[in-house]
């Protein structure tokens, strides 16, 4: 039987990551036989989530650990030549170095892209508390117009990611499919359940079994919104004595200002940063509350792990987070940048621990009924045949 090979092309598979961990989930839920997958990232970094990727499904790393990384000419010329040899018929990219790197090798072998869009596109909200300024994002927003014409189809994660690219980059919506993320209740399963997970957690930290656990997980950005959360636990710590903060992900552009918030605050006892961690389900497990105070998002992947996971949780009012959670059933919802609101719904939920059950079991309902990995594998596997028969 003849299959079609489509090549998944991707920045790394870090253990941090929606698209990351995504891809992998895409990966073990795939059942279609008469398509077969391999894998290149272009960086291999730790953790990752090599582990997880099936044992049918072939890996190369274009730039081993710890070397520079390229400029993008010539990770699209090496991208080229590793695509040369595994000779796929389709191409499946996502994030930024892997997307553009994509788009050109697509182009040159003459193979059809489809590539997902993880995030809204360069909007003026992207510059809010950030470093990087209106004109460098203008510069992305043109790279993205001039090569995006290369790409056969996108894949988007969310309506909210398909308007804005429809409205910013123009690109027609019958070019946009939009199938959402994928959580596998299996990921999230603590090892020894729940009680022992937080027993480890809360041991690690040094803080006892009376504290009051929020957790955030996401890179250290503007995006995310941390520098909120953080004013947050000034106004929580007064009501909430017993309140800590533990904050998971890569360190980025805010992590100098986000410490120095924290000392500032006179909080270094009370919030952490964790880095990368690959312990998501301990740390989801040991949560009283998730907090997800983000300006704007894709659609959110440790949100949703949170809700898969039982967690009640506070996010931002607006899209797509907005579209996924309902007030006071699924989770309680804030205005943005409102450290006050965000304050304030804490305090809430650290009163009410049968509000909190209520949410968090709601919350894991929709999200196994919404976004089992079987039914989004199977929409993903149509859209690569629908893109194969052009």
């Amino acid at each position: 039987m003849s299959r079609s090979h489509v090549v998944h092309v991707i920045n790394s598979i870090a253990a941090t990551g929606g698209a990351e961990q995504q891809l992998v989930t895409n990966l073990r839920s795939f059942t279609d036989r008469t398509l077969r997958h391999s894998l290149v990232c272009l960086y291999d970094v730790e953790p990752s989530r090599r582990e997880e990727i099936p044992a049918e499904v072939p890996t190369v790393y274009l730039y081993g650990k710890g070397a520079d990384r390229p400029g993008p000419w010539r990770r699209a010329r090496d991208l080229i030549r590793v695509l040369r040899d595994l000779r796929p018929d389709l191409i499946h990219c996502s994030l930024a170095d892997a997307a553009l790197a994509s788009r050109f090798a697509g182009r040159r072998l003459r193979v059809p892209v489809v590539e997902t869009l993880v995030n809204i596109a360069n909007e003026k909200v992207k510059a809010l508390d950030n470093p990087l300024s209106w004109w460098k994002l203008r510069a992305y927003q043109m790279v993205d117009t001039t090569t995006m014409p290369l790409v056969t189809h996108f894949h988007a994660i969310s309506d909210e990611v398909a308007r804005s690219w429809r409205e910013t980059a123009r690109i027609s919506g019958a070019r946009i499919s939009v199938i959402p993320r994928a959580v596998d209740p299996d990921d999230l399963t603590p090892l020894g359940g729940r009680e022992e997970a937080r027993r480890r957690i809360l041991a690690e930290m040094g803080w006892d079994d009376e504290t009051f656990l929020v957790v955030n997980i996401g890179r250290e950005a503007p995006q995310k919104g941390q520098r909120y959360l953080i004013d947050a636990m000034r106004l929580v710590v007064e009501t909430v004595p017993t309140a800590r903060a533990l904050v998971a992900g890569t360190p980025g552009s805010l992590s100098e200002d986000l410490r120095s918030r924290v000392v500032t605050a006179g909080l270094e006892e009370r919030v952490r940063f964790l880095g990368r961690r690959s312990d998501v389900a301990d740390l989801l497990a040991a949560a009283d509350v998730f907090a997800f105070p983000s300006l704007y998002e894709g659609i959110g992947v440790a949100m949703l792990q949170a809700m898969a996971a039982g967690c009640a949780v506070v996010v931002s009012a607006v899209p797509p987070m907005s579209d996924v959670v309902t007030d006071r059933v699924t989770g309680l919802m804030v205005p943005p940048r409102d450290p006050q609101g965000l304050g304030a719904a804490i305090i809430e939920l650290a009163g009410d621990p049968e509000l909190r059950r209520r949410l968090g079991l709601e919350a894991r309902r929709v999200v196994a009924r919404d976004f089992r990995p079987d039914a989004v594998a199977a929409r993903l596997e149509s859209l690569y045949h629908e893109v194969l028969g052009r």
